[in-house]
């Protein structure tokens, strides 16, 4: 029973270290300040959420587990700031 419990628990890893996580960690780094909204769809996909700003936009990208990733835009589509929990 204990082999099975560990070896259940050894198969979840890859889900929180990579799966868990909102968008993937290499993807993450792709994005940075100064892109574009376009560049960052094409490289995160379509945002979970989008919160209008008056001078511009928060993109929420939340995943299954604790993860969410915040890319705050400024009235022009370019990217101002990113907030990763983690």
């Amino acid at each position: 029973m204990a082999a099975v419990m560990f070896a259940l628990g050894v198969l979840t890893i890859p889900y929180f270290a990579v799966d868990g996580h909102c968008v993937s960690p290499y993807q993450l780094k792709r994005v940075h300040v100064g892109a574009k909204a376009f560049e960052v769809k094409s490289i995160l996909g379509t945002p979970s959420s989008v919160e209008a700003r008056g001078n511009g936009s928060d993109w929420l990208y939340a995943g299954p587990t604790w993860c969410h990733v915040i890319i705050s835009f400024d009235s022009e589509g370019i990217v101002v700031d990113i907030e990763h929990d983690h």
